[in-house]
């Protein structure tokens, strides 16, 4: 039987896919690697709000932040390594203070720029990044990540580094043919350049098991430069010992080894 649960994993309800195909799918594209001497570090806060990262490639450079709400602890800890943090939000008026260098914009990450929405490479432009090949991007745009990524070419993508980033809704793609398409091409976009090194599922959103298969809605993952890294298959199990659950009063989602993950063919 497929269950869904809600978000505070208590109360079952019926699930509707007829099986977890397409969940393996997903999970075989999620699959990380492990980059060769590559030292995993938590950047933030407890809890929402921190990522684990590389720790490399994360001082002394420009830092793009799209999505800010209240939570700035990751903000602090990059601007306390000396980079500049750009933040961009259309939702609010201002973040909460971080000290050291800030810029806040009061608009959105979009496909084209206008009066409330900049586009990527528009951003990285006005602050003069536009030659530079070590930032740092961080997007948590509640879903709107869907819009964007088939926009983004491997030219805008290419400076950063490192990036990490929310997916969202990623229940709805099991259900919805059209928006599991939009999907795929997201992440296939976004591989082309960078690599899946950490994955940790947050556990504020809802999750499913599904024939077996934990499904879950919001997944946090991490990416380095294919370029910058040699890479060997990843056996470790998740959440890592750096993970935090986003909300601390509700257990760990675990993803477990997905060293054993295939590809599964097409759901039609």
């Amino acid at each position: 039987m497929n269950i869904l649960l809600d978000r505070v994993g208590q109360f079952p309800a019926f699930y509707p896919p007829d099986d977890a195909r397409y969940m393996l799918d997903l999970q075989a594209m999620l699959r990380p690697m492990t980059p060769v001497d590559g030292r995993f570090v938590r950047v933030g806060g407890v809890n929402d709000g921190g990522y684990v990262m590389v720790d490399r490639g994360l001082d002394n450079t420009s830092v793009y932040n799209f999505g800010i709400g209240n939570e700035v602890t990751w903000d602090q800890a990059m601007a306390e390594r000396g980079n500049t943090i750009y933040q961009f939000d259309h939702t609010i008026d201002a973040p909460p203070p971080v000290v050291g260098a800030t810029v806040f914009t009061r608009k959105g990450l979009g496909v084209f720029s206008d009066d409330r929405f900049v586009s990527l490479s528009e951003a990285i432009y006005a602050n003069g990044d536009n030659e530079r090949s070590d930032l740092v991007l961080n997007i948590d745009i509640e879903g709107g990540e869907w819009n964007i990524l088939p926009s983004l070419s491997p030219h805008e993508l290419s400076p950063f580094t490192q990036i990490v980033m929310e997916l969202h809704g990623l229940l709805n793609a099991i259900v919805d043919s059209t928006f599991r398409a939009k999907v795929r091409e997201s992440l296939e976009i976004l591989f082309a350049t960078h690599q899946l090194v950490h994955v940790h599922a947050n556990n504020w959103g809802a999750y499913a098991i599904a024939n077996g298969v934990l499904a879950y809605d919001v997944l946090e993952v991490t990416l380095v430069r294919k370029t910058d890294w040699e890479f060997v298959e990843c056996d470790e199990r998740f959440p890592r010992d750096l993970d935090q659950p986003n909300c601390p009063y509700r257990p760990e989602l675990r993803l477990g080894d997905w060293s054993h993950i295939i590809r599964q063919p097409e759901s039609r």
